[in-house]
């Protein structure tokens, strides 16, 4: 996933509302969203990454939920463990994120924003491997890697390829338009939403991240498509919690997008609009 905006806690009747694209090589294999378990057999709503078995983005029955993206390097050698199973690691247990550091070499990963919440009592957390003044590791390929961590806040936030809320012009568009989301009666529902993620509009500015300009700018759109690379954006998500009657729904639309074609294609529902009852 590489492209996260989200409002916590911005409404009483909407304690959640998200709106993210994940970008992903054309050829990696890719499980729709849908309900599944873990090994351990606790359940949970998610896509998933059929060729290591993780996650960028999941919510479970009792609140937690978990995302990621990847930190930008324009060197990134092989990691011994896949990122995807820290999102799954969180979902399927109960613990706190001091206990689940404790458990982790943060090296054996590539580099991850990761964030950590329960929707019902929080707090939120933003994890990473890279430090946020230079997430991009410029200055050395060999430089130290450790823990950091910072609490999210209530209100808008937003996550692309740096750090918690690094203000990338798509990152700044897309909450924004979760933003004027907030002001709809269904906020789920907006049209801001799905044309901010649709979005193949390239900034005039971008981030130095190590790669050449070129593909700075190619990737600088909220919605990639880069068929000569065989990579951009394989799927777009709109996730809202929401008060119903007394209790609270999850409401999760996915779109799967072509691949393979030279003209970008925004796919059609490939699963959802699921609804579910939190109580």
């Amino acid at each position: 996933m590489c492209l996260i905006a989200w409002a916590l806690q911005a409404r009483d009747d909407l304690p959640l509302l998200i709106a993210a694209n994940r970008d992903e090589a054309w050829d990696r294999p890719t499980l729709p969203l849908r309900r599944w378990t873990d090994h351990g057999g606790t359940p949970f709503w998610a896509g998933q990454d059929a060729r290591d078995g993780g996650t960028w983005m999941g919510f479970g029955e009792g609140g937690r939920l978990a995302f990621l993206t990847n930190v930008r390097e324009a060197h990134m050698p092989a990691a011994p463990r896949s990122r995807g199973e820290l999102v799954t690691r969180w979902l399927a247990s109960d613990i706190s994120v001091q206990q689940l550091q404790a458990e982790l070499n943060p090296a054996d990963y590539g580099g991850f924003n990761l964030v950590l919440g329960n929707w019902r009592d929080g707090p939120w957390h933003w994890c990473s491997n890279r430090h946020p003044a230079d997430p991009h590791r410029r200055h050395s390929a060999h430089a130290p890697v450790g823990w950091h961590t910072q609490a999210v806040a209530p209100g808008l936030g937003s996550l692309s390829n740096a750090s918690l809320n690094t203000p990338w012009p798509k990152s700044q568009w897309l909450m924004a338009a979760v933003e004027h989301a907030l002001a709809q009666p269904k906020p789920h529902t907006s049209p801001n939403l799905t044309h901010a993620l649709a979005s193949r509009d390239t900034s005039t500015t971008w981030p130095d991240t190590g790669l050449p300009p070129e593909a700075e700018q190619q990737l600088s759109s909220a919605f990639v498509h880069w068929p000569e690379r065989r990579y951009g954006t394989r799927s777009s998500l709109v996730a809202a919690v929401r008060r119903r009657g007394d209790g609270w729904e999850l409401v999760l639309q996915e779109w799967t997008h072509r691949v393979d074609s030279v003209e970008p294609v925004w796919g059609g529902a490939a699963s959802g609009p699921i609804r579910q009852s939190l109580g």
